[in-house]
């Protein structure tokens, strides 16, 4: 009876950890990576100034100023994907309206130009609550990510 006991346990373990290799194949190969540069924005994700050395009370400010600017980005980013499904409508028209089309393209820069001056302002707002070694290192993250985002912004995560 012991020695079944014992197979049986020896066999769950061996099962486990098949299971456990095989989640953590599928997890490296299957899945999207994210380049180092580029961090987690996901909801459990971390945000680029965690891998500064911050003070609590910085990290606390940092993480409440970071969530609420994340979720204005977000919104702003609908907006414009909405603008490009209008002007791919316009597109789609066996008569394109030219005029509208320019309309259109002018509102989408427009935005976006309003949406990198708010991610720039939030930048220098870190940066302004950051000792000056933290401030290279927060400047030399965000340009790495710059780099692995061929210089987009957005995904930067601060």
């Amino acid at each position: 009876m012991r020695n079944n006991f014992i197979t049986y346990l020896l066999v769950l373990s061996v099962l486990l950890n098949i299971s456990f290799l095989g989640a953590a194949i599928y997890t490296r190969y299957k899945l999207p990576s994210v380049p180092e540069s580029l961090p987690d924005c996901g909801p459990h994700g971390s945000h680029l100034f965690e891998r500064l050395t911050l003070s609590p009370d910085q990290t606390k400010t940092l993480h409440q100023k970071a969530s609420s600017f994340r979720g204005t980005l977000d919104q702003k980013r609908q907006e414009v994907f909405k603008m490009r499904a209008a002007l791919f409508s316009l597109l789609r028209a066996d008569q394109p309206d030219h005029q509208g089309i320019e309309e259109s393209i002018n509102r989408i820069n427009n935005h976006q130009r309003d949406i990198q001056k708010m991610v720039i302002a939030h930048i220098l707002e870190f940066k302004s609550m950051l000792g000056k070694d933290q401030q290279q290192k927060f400047l030399d993250l965000i340009e790495k990510a710059m780099a692995g985002g061929k210089g987009n912004l957005y995904p930067v995560c601060p």
